[in-house]
Order: C-alpha cells, then sequence, then structure tokens
C-alpha cells in the first residue's frame, strides 16, 4: 500500500508551518502527522505522500 500511496499516511510537509521550523530528525517529522486525521481507508483510495 505504501508503493501505490495507499496507506493513506499522512504527509508531514503538510502539518502546520512545517516550513517555518523544519525538523531534522525522524522522530520529529513522526510527531508532526501522527496526531493528524486521515482522508480515507487504507487501501480505499490513494493520494502521494511523501512520508509513504
Amino acid at each position: 500500500m505504501m508503493v501505490q500511496h495507499r496507506s493513506n499516511i499522512p504527509n508531514f510537509i503538510d502539518a502546520h508551518n512545517y516550513w517555518a521550523n523544519l525538523k531534522e530528525s525522524d522522530e520529529e517529522k513522526l510527531e508532526l502527522f501522527y496526531e493528524l486525521p486521515t482522508n480515507f481507508e487504507p487501501g480505499e483510495n490513494y493520494e502521494y505522500s511523501i512520508t509513504n
């Protein structure tokens, strides 16, 4: 599902103020989208995500 962008994992660069306060570690980036709502159930649709 990740290769096809069907996992529905949110795109971390869409987080509020991502570009104003860039994160360096993977852990910091994960915190940006960990609680973001999803747009669809995994496997039901597709949407490009850099996080994938």
